[in-house]
């Protein structure tokens, strides 16, 4: 049912080398450590993966047709609340 592409999982090895460090790397063995290297594989791929996706893409992907947004307006629940907003007005007072 996904309409989704998927990740692909590739790693952008020149965003991984630019963000090592003495620190990551003991950080790296120490969750490898506790883990294990499967995990730490899945997390290392997890970890790099690309950040942003193109909206554009995804919108295209899962845009509603015309019908679905019909079918979706006519639709009627069950149970409808009815929700109510108070407005309290401040009382004034006028003296003469």
């Amino acid at each position: 049912m996904s309409k989704k592409p998927s990740a692909g999982g590739k790693i952008q090895w020149t965003k991984m080398f630019r963000k090592l460090s003495p620190y990551t790397i003991r950080k790296g063995f120490r969750y490898m450590k506790h883990y294990g290297p499967k995990e730490f594989w899945i997390r290392l791929h997890e970890r790099f993966e690309p950040e942003e996706v193109p909206y554009g893409l995804w919108y295209r992907a899962y845009i509603p047709t015309e019908e679905t947004l019909e079918t979706q307006r006519k639709q009627k629940f069950d149970y409808s609340p009815l929700i109510i907003q108070e407005v309290t007005r401040p009382e004034i007072s006028i003296s003469t």
